[in-house]
């Protein structure tokens, strides 16, 4: 059977008979994957300066050989922003539903500096989404997340070890190469010219091979019966074991910047009288950009949580001044957790139960000396 990837749509391809036995891997991923290898500034510089490939035309003598070097091109860039998602409607196989949102990830790399939100239900029914900044060695988190002491809704400032463990889950080598690894790009054809991205890019248009294609490159088998298995193109593979399949697509974009931009897929099918619809999108914008990418305001190590009481109540500001705009307010009695202090720490920046933030007179808490001095300087 095949082992899919985290990023693979386990439960969406109910699909996943795609080959013979085995389960799926839906583990939560904090940030444990490891992001691939980096190329050397000479490297990184040249690629920065490749020539644009031709621009694409129907007369273009062989389009494949524009599209699979677009693509070579695509996976080896050091600075974009990719969004990448996968879902689906309706059910495949014995009831089971399939995810509307199975994976979502948006991103933002700039050679070792990236960002991310990552989430969906590969990553469990209650989880939340996993946001992360790494700015070379130095990486933060946005709570709660799954890590110790990092329980509210705040920004984390990560100590070497744990800064390790925080890598974006799929950078675009690894987006790209799952997608088109078991594509046939010779089922594509250049089906037309569309503006994408202030360009006017080529569209290369596929049917249900290169779709299917497609979604079989999210997994690796892991046994002798699984890997035998793959000689079988994808399409006769899922016929067998009794998929029908109705109109289904798969367009890729490339722009004349040389670069892929976008990525859709599509399939329609059914077994078993319970039908579903598979779909997939990938964008890349800003390829070779000088993509910003900034440390977090107010991030703060993980600890425990930093609580006080109300003893009086007053107003929340946004800023820590009677100045400051007024947010809401706080009772007497209630427990709010602080998540920053003044230097002269005369003000506090507390969030109360619902998660909401601002800057309270330390007059209005009462706070024990302890937990005062661990509370952080902003």
């Amino acid at each position: 059977m095949r082992r899919l990837t985290h990023a693979s749509i386990a439960a969406l391809i109910a699909l996943t008979t795609l080959s013979a036995c085995g389960s799926p891997n839906t583990s939560q991923v904090p940030a444990s994957t490891a992001a691939s290898s980096r190329s050397s500034a000479t490297a990184r510089s040249a690629r920065r300066t490749t020539t644009a490939i031709p621009a694409l035309s129907t007369a273009t003598p062989d389009p494949v050989a524009a599209l699979r070097t677009a693509i070579n091109r695509t996976k080896q860039l050091d600075s974009y922003r990719l969004s990448f998602r996968m879902g689906g409607s309706g059910t495949a196989g014995e009831g089971a539903s399939v995810p509307s949102d199975a994976i979502h990830l948006t991103a933002a790399a700039n050679d070792d500096n990236v960002e991310f939100v990552y989430g969906g239900s590969t990553m469990g029914p209650t989880a939340q989404d996993y946001r992360a900044v790494k700015i070379g060695d130095q990486a933060y988190v946005r709570g709660p997340a799954p890590l110790p002491d990092t329980n509210e809704d705040r920004w984390y400032i990560l100590d070497a070890s744990q800064s390790s463990t925080v890598n974006l889950p799929l950078p675009i080598n690894a987006v790209s190469s799952m997608l088109t690894e078991r594509m046939p790009l010779r089922d594509l054809v250049l089906d037309g010219e569309e503006a994408l991205h202030g360009q006017t890019c080529a569209r290369y248009r596929g049917g249900l091979a290169a779709a299917l294609g497609a979604l079989d490159g999210t997994g690796r088998p892991t046994t002798p019966e699984g890997i035998a298995a793959e000689a079988t193109p994808v399409v006769e593979r899922m016929q067998a074991e009794g998929f029908t399949f109705g109109p289904s697509k798969a367009l890729v974009w490339v722009c004349p910047n040389g670069f892929v931009h976008q990525m859709q897929l599509t399939i329609a099918g059914e077994k078993d009288g319970s039908s579903f619809t598979t779909t997939a999108d990938v964008s890349v914008t800003e390829p070779n950009a000088a993509v910003v990418i900034a440390a977090p305001a107010d991030a703060v190590p993980p600890g425990p949580s930093l609580t006080a009481k109300v003893y009086n109540g007053g107003n929340v500001r946004a800023e820590a001044s009677l100045e400051g705009q007024v947010l809401g307010q706080v009772s007497a009695g209630q427990a709010v957790s602080l998540l920053a202090k003044t230097a002269d720490g005369k003000w506090y920046m507390i969030a109360n139960e619902r998660g909401a933030t601002g800057w309270v007179s330390a007059s209005l808490l009462t706070v024990e000396a302890a937990t005062a001095a661990a509370v952080p300087v902003q």
